[in-house]
């Protein structure tokens, strides 16, 4: 659901509606990829998103044969996902590392939940998989483990910025 409704109760009253998450107006980047990110992933736990290949097509950091399928082979939504996911992207890294230098343990873990909906919406594995530690990491207070994890993350995310910037769609 997007709506201009943002009172307290519209979100439970959208969800029980049966929408598959709740964004407010004025639309930000960030929560439309993290939106679009829990319901890839809920659909992935679901067994019901299957990728028409599983390879580096491109031979890059990301599968965009994969972001493809998931908008239907529509290349004006395939690049306004890319578009959105490099307005957001360096924000989100700085929010990562300050939380980490923080020690916020509870940013730390959004930040890095975040990133891996945004991420994955590309199927960038490496990048995907060093959120979760990064997640999961913080969830275990274990900050040792996260800052190590935060290292790929960032260098991951950034391999994946720098190839989307090159794509043409």
């Amino acid at each position: 659901a997007l709506t201009a409704h943002a009172m307290e109760g519209d979100r439970e009253r959208c969800m029980a509606a049966g929408m598959d998450d709740y964004l407010t107006k004025p639309l930000r980047p960030a929560d439309l990829l993290a939106a679009l990110g829990r319901t890839v992933e809920a659909a992935r736990d679901a067994g019901s998103l299957v990728s028409s290949r599983s390879d580096r097509s491109d031979g890059g950091p990301a599968d965009l044969t994969y972001a493809r399928d998931l908008v239907e082979g529509d290349a004006t939504a395939l690049q306004a996902l890319i578009q959105a996911f490099l307005a957001d992207a360096d924000d989100q890294l700085r929010r990562l590392n300050e939380a980490l230098v923080a020690g916020d343990r509870e940013t730390l873990q959004r930040v890095a939940h975040s990133l891996k909906g945004s991420v994955s919406i590309f199927h960038a594995l490496p990048a995907t998989d060093a959120a979760i530690r990064v997640e999961l990491a913080a969830r275990r207070g274990d900050l040792k483990r996260a800052a190590m994890d935060v290292r790929d993350l960032v260098a991951e995310t950034e391999s994946l910025i720098q190839h989307l910037r090159r794509t043409r769609v």
